[in-house]
């Protein structure tokens, strides 16, 4: 693991650096309500031979992800880099009138900007030996001065941990979560189903991508977390919610996390990207 730091305010900053990649960034900013505390933190877990994880922050966009690639010999490592390259780019171009603009419409603006990256990937793939099929998943989060929009693909997740509850904000893309919603698999049958990885909707995917949305109001002292299902597959919610509770910084909790996955197993690459809001 690898760490990097780096600041940010809400909304607007001097600073404008971001970061992607495998590590960990931290960015104390400042608001009229709210302290930012932002990291990221990527592991390649124990039985994978290389990371296709990725994250990003980026403190002039307010902008947090986590891609989670797959596909060919390299293709799931190439679609996960494209996701984090070409997210901010492609969402500060449609976001320029965005301090003008209601909270819905900058909501159908980032699920517009996900589906268009997902045709991107997908051309990518196209004609490149080696990378046909690839692909991704993303979940995002847009901070605003009173929103947090979160748009995914897949099955990385995204959750709000308020007044010692975890609650999931998003629903997995995958052929398993479909059984469960049709009541033909059990919640207890869902963690370990091996349709669970497969996934009916992702970046780089044919055919139309449909990428869900949600819109919370922020509190104070609420942590939202990012992650890819290499965390979620081996943390249950009340493990999850055990580091999610303590009194550490959030660096700290990012790396317990990341450290509790690989101790049960980790079967899979472990991302998770942390943000939490406290009061100034």
């Amino acid at each position: 693991m690898t760490e990097k730091k780096q600041t940010q305010r809400l909304p607007g900053s001097g600073n404008s650096s971001r970061k992607k990649g495998s590590g960990r960034s931290r960015k104390p900013g400042k608001t009229a309500e709210f302290q930012i505390l932002s990291t990221g933190l990527s592991d390649i877990g124990k039985e994978r031979s290389r990371n296709e994880d990725r994250w990003l922050v980026d403190d002039s966009l307010r902008l947090f992800a986590v891609s989670d690639g797959m596909g060919g010999t390299s293709g799931g490592e190439l679609a996960a880099q494209l996701v984090t390259e070409l997210l901010p780019e492609m969402m500060q171009q449609v976001l320029r009138d965005a301090p003008h603009l209601r909270d819905d419409a900058v909501a159908k603006l980032a699920s517009g900007v996900v589906a268009d990256l997902s045709e991107r990937v997908k051309q990518e793939s196209e004609g490149h030996p080696g990378f046909e099929g690839m692909g991704a998943t993303v979940v995002l989060c847009l901070l605003r001065p009173q929103s947090a929009t979160f748009v995914h693909l897949g099955d990385s997740r995204a959750y709000l941990y308020r007044d010692h509850q975890l609650q999931q904000l998003t629903v997995d893309h995958s052929l398993a979560q479909v059984l469960l919603d049709a009541a033909e698999i059990s919640p207890a049958e869902f963690h370990d189903h091996p349709a669970r990885h497969q996934l009916t909707r992702y970046v780089g995917m044919p055919g139309e991508p449909l990428p869900d949305c949600c819109v919370i109001s922020p509190a104070a002292d609420d942590t939202l977390l990012l992650c890819s299902d290499g965390l979620t597959g081996m943390l249950n919610d009340e493990e999850i919610i055990e580091f999610l509770s303590r009194p550490e910084p959030p660096e700290v909790i990012c790396s317990q996390l990341v450290s509790a996955a690989n101790a049960a197993g980790g079967r899979d690459n472990i991302t998770a990207v942390i943000v939490t809001l406290r009061t100034n």
